[in-house]
């Protein structure tokens, strides 16, 4: 299986998006990290994580930062798959 990958060349690499709105919009709503992943229900570290593209949020996180910072659901492309 290894070298079925190495040989086909398939990428592990993540993607990266852009979450400089996102941060924007935690700043105007007077969240940080702590505050947010504390109202999220998730660590500060794993958020931090997530906006470093480390690991992706899952759809019900998405939906939820969207209540908590006033984001529209329409929005959400432009907030976190840029």
């Amino acid at each position: 299986l290894a070298r079925f990958f190495m040989e086909n060349k398939m990428e592990t690499e993540r993607i990266k998006f852009d979450y400089s709105l996102l941060e924007q919009k935690m700043i105007e709503n007077r969240y940080n990290i702590t505050t947010l992943s504390r109202d999220l229900g998730i660590g500060r570290i794993t958020l931090g994580y997530k906006l470093n593209s480390d690991t992706y949020f899952t759809q019900n996180q998405i939906c939820k930062i969207c209540d908590l910072l006033g984001i529209e659901y329409r929005e959400i492309p432009n907030y976190f798959f840029r």
